[in-house]
């Protein structure tokens, strides 16, 4: 199935979360899938086997992407809060304890 008919059939939607690649990779796995001749059609574990290909190839670039992500935020120096606000939850906390130790 050529590309370009194969973006005008694929919602883009797919197209742009899947990648052109994959659609065409799983477009030709439906083709052999529809063949009339039996020795010709891809068996079960042959078609598990190629869709389990497409997904750890996207499991394997989220999770790089993951880790440079991660890698980038270790780069970035920590601002903590910003205008003392842990400050002011400890002085709120002492201030109810005090407060409740006070007889009344």
């Amino acid at each position: 199935m050529s590309g370009n008919r194969l973006s005008d059939i694929l919602d883009t939607q797919i197209i742009h979360e899947g990648g052109v690649e994959d659609a065409e990779v799983v477009a030709r796995l439906a083709q052999a899938c529809l063949s009339l001749k039996g020795e010709e059609r891809p068996t079960m574990r042959q078609v598990e086997t190629t869709l389990e290909d497409v997904h750890n190839s996207k499991v394997k670039l989220s999770s790089q992407i993951t880790r440079v992500n991660q890698s980038a935020m270790k780069d970035q120096p920590w601002m903590g809060n910003k205008g003392g606000e842990g400050t002011r939850l400890y002085s709120l906390e002492k201030e109810i304890i005090q407060s409740s130790e006070i007889p009344r």
